[in-house]
């Protein structure tokens, strides 16, 4: 059996979709010996210790590592970051999804000297930016500085993972010379039951409260410009943490018999959230994938989103829903409303449309379909 070892990019107890992709990755790869190592941050956690045993059937063991503020950075040479890397000389294959440059150089460098496969996976929709998240010239110039050195970072990897095409071809662009695997993320869908509720019409969002990079200014707007043209549309919000929570405390105040906030759900929860939904709105400035927005749709949700890297990954067809133009709030409020009028005007026609949209995304996002490039990119040598 394979020995693997994932390194995470933040904390596993946050759970993030990052950290919630691990955890469903390493559940099915059952032919390899895994252990996360992982990122120790600080509180608060959406998972305590104890949950996250329950949840991810493998060893897990935490480094410290300081971060550089605004680059952010982690410096892995730690004492517990050092014994991390010592301890690799064990693995046949070390996969990472922390794109810090030190770390990724160090364990280019340990590859080298042990002899076991290293793969950097870009899912951060940040790595490789070449504008800063927030714009200010301070900002810009430090990234601009930062850029060559991070690059460099990127071509010491013998093997890079992307999960969109566009990163691929912007490596190539910097003059990449390694091992490129495009593979997207895949969706759990063990449990999907999707159904329409002929009485009452749900509109979903699941992500972290994040202002600039899911949008949480935007999807305010546009439930404020819906619900003020007074049509009986209900809005469910999923998520927690970040600057976006006091504008969805200021939405549910406004807006109090139509907009609820769940905060941080289960696994099962947010099944059964996507199964009684009626569609997803999903309002990300950026995204490397989108795994909230496949998810969705992996439950039959038809979604509109913003024309951006990420969901344009995922929707191919006119069928699974609409890109407006970023950042068009207007536009994308009008949309919202047209599938609300479908669903209102024919409840069964809008369930067999939930049942085909389920079925296409399955067949191109579901594990049957990415798990076997996985399992092989993680074993080729």
């Amino acid at each position: 059996m394979d020995r693997l070892a994932i390194f995470t990019g933040s904390d596993m107890r946050t759970f993030g979709g990052g950290e919630k992709y691990v955890a469903e990755l390493i559940n099915r790869l059952h032919d390899f010996d895994t252990t996360i190592y992982s990122y120790k941050g600080k509180p608060p956690f959406r998972q305590t210790e104890r949950n996250l045993r329950k949840i991810v059937k493998c060893k897990i063991e935490y480094y410290s590592a300081p971060e550089i503020p605004i680059l952010k950075e982690r410096v892995m040479v730690t004492i517990s970051g050092i014994k991390a890397i010592r301890k690799l000389r064990d693995f046949d294959a070390v996969y990472c999804l922390d794109n810090s440059f030190v770390t990724n150089l160090l364990l280019s460098c340990a590859s080298r000297r042990y002899g076991f496969k290293y793969i950097l996976g870009i899912h951060d929709a940040n790595i490789l930016r070449e504008e800063p998240i927030k714009a200010s010239i301070f900002r810009s110039i430090l990234l601009k500085l930062y850029a060559p050195i991070r690059n460099w970072g990127l071509m010491s990897a013998p093997n890079i993972r992307v999960i969109n095409d566009r990163d691929g071809k912007r490596l190539e662009k910097l003059g990449y010379k390694g091992r490129i695997y495009s593979i997207t993320d895949f969706v759990n869908v063990s449990d999907s039951h999707p159904h329409v509720d002929s009485k009452r019409f749900v509109v979903l969002f699941v992500g972290r409260l994040s202002v600039v990079h899911k949008g949480i200014d935007l999807l305010a707007d546009i439930i404020d410009k819906i619900l003020t043209l007074g049509y009986d549309i209900h809005f469910d919000i999923i998520g927690s943490g970040d600057d976006g929570e006091v504008l969805v405390k200021d939405v549910v105040s406004r807006h109090s018999k139509n907009v609820r906030w769940l905060g941080f759900v289960t696994e099962k929860e947010l099944s059964e959230a996507y199964d009684r939904s009626g569609m997803l709105v999903f309002t990300s400035r950026f995204e490397s994938f989108g795994l909230s927005l496949a998810e969705a749709q992996a439950h039959g949700l038809p979604a509109v989103a913003f024309k951006v890297r990420g969901p344009d990954v995922i929707i191919k067809d006119k069928k699974q829903g609409i890109l407006v133009e970023p950042f068009d709030t207007d536009r994308f409020s009008a949309e919202v409303i047209k599938y609300f009028k479908l669903w209102d005007s024919d409840a069964r026609a809008y369930g067999k449309l939930k049942k085909r949209i389920s079925e296409v995304v399955i067949g191109r996002f579901g594990e049957e379909a990415i798990l076997p490039k996985v399992k092989r990119m993680l074993k080729e040598r």
